[in-house]
């Protein structure tokens, strides 16, 4: 029997959430649902659905500030993906799970984001037995609808 460091060492880390990084193309990705969503964006800027994609694009939320001799660091938001089509018109997704979970700072960034973003439309994706979904964020996610893509 080892030292309890050496056990440490050895034990896999748990994730919180249950996901499980995976890598594809040389690129870590914090989940399965993340990677297979990066596949099929790959595939539809083959087949030419898309312009583009960007992984990771990182928000402002609000800047950094000083008060009171106090410094405040700015808050970010970084989504799964940016995704541009044909018309111009850009996406910024974030990936779910199967059951959808978001966190309390998940959906404060998200109102923050909707109020310095109104331009751009941030879709909810998740994972599921059939592929990825949409979460229609005006039904509170109770109802979803398959993704036409």
């Amino acid at each position: 029997m080892g030292t309890f460091k050496t056990l440490i060492e050895k034990a896999p880390k748990k994730n919180k959430y249950k996901n499980h990084n995976i890598t594809i193309d040389g690129i870590l990705f914090a989940s399965r649902g993340e990677a297979q969503r990066y596949l099929e964006l790959k595939d539809l800027q083959k087949s030419g659905v898309i312009i583009s994609f960007e992984r990771q694009p990182k928000f402002e939320l609000q800047p950094r500030f000083i008060k009171n001799g106090k410094k405040w660091r700015e808050i970010t938001y970084s989504a799964d993906f940016r995704i541009t089509y044909p018309d111009g018109t850009q996406v910024i997704e974030d990936v779910k799970g199967k059951w959808g979970y978001t966190t309390p700072d998940f959906i404060n960034k998200q109102k923050l984001f909707e109020y310095k973003y109104p331009e751009l439309h941030l879709e909810i994706v998740q994972r599921s037995g059939k592929g990825m979904e949409y979460l229609d964020e005006t039904q509170k996610n109770t109802e979803r609808f398959t993704a036409k893509v």
